[in-house]
């Protein structure tokens, strides 16, 4: 999890709307990582709450580093 939010603390995110799948499309990606970030932070160690949200921001870091 460390490794998740310590990449996201420095990834250069990308502007405009980004789609990461069939059911899921970002429109404001600096939005969609801080809330998830605090949301993974207030979830502790409820993998059932955290994992969901970390998954998420996993998918959008292949997306990030596939585009560079």
């Amino acid at each position: 999890m460390h490794d998740i939010v310590d990449y996201f603390q420095t990834a250069t995110l990308p502007q405009g709307p980004v789609r990461l799948g069939p059911h899921l499309s970002i429109s404001n990606v600096p939005e969609f990582v801080k809330v998830h970030l605090m949301s993974i932070e207030a979830a502790g160690d409820n993998w059932k709450l955290s994992g969901p949200l970390i998954e998420r921001l996993e998918k959008l870091r292949y997306y990030i580093e596939s585009s560079n």
